[in-house]
Order: structure tokens, then sequence, then C-alpha cells
């Protein structure tokens, strides 16, 4: 049902990587899909460019705990004051 959508956004991706919207409208199809995993990692894709368009606590639910472990190593390694 959201394939045209996700491949759009994609290759939205493939032509500029920081396309912000473009991440969350893919986490949000992984999500209506039931595809956490899938969900998380566009999630850490945009945590690497736009950090606060991420919601941290919903993505700490979705992660697994050694994923939790390497949001948190990332977490501690971004600039102050963001």
């Amino acid at each position: 049902m959201y394939e045209p959508a996700a491949s759009s956004y994609k290759t939205s991706i493939s032509i500029d990587p920081a396309i912000e919207p473009a991440y969350l409208r893919l986490a949000e199809i992984a999500a209506f899909n039931e595809n956490h995993e899938e969900e998380a990692e566009y999630l850490l894709r945009l945590l690497e460019f736009a950090p606060v368009s991420v919601n941290i606590e919903y993505l700490v639910s979705i992660l697994d705990e050694d994923k939790q472990r390497q949001l948190l190593a990332t977490l501690q390694s971004l600039p102050k004051g963001l």
C-alpha cells in the first residue's frame, strides 16, 4: 500500500541524503507496516544530521539493548546545546 511513497522517499534520499522529511516519512511507513527495526534504522540515520527531529524516548522504546548502547554512545558524542 505504501510502496510507491516509500520508493519516492528513497529516491529523494539517493539524490539528497539530507532530506529530513523523507527519513521521517520512511520511518512512519515502516511503523505502519509494524517493521520497527526498519523504522529505527531511518530514525538513527536521521539522528546523524538532524538530532532534534528524532523523538529519542520513542526511539529507545523500539531498539534492542545492543542498539540502545550504540544510541547512548552517539548521543554522548553530539555537540552540546542541540
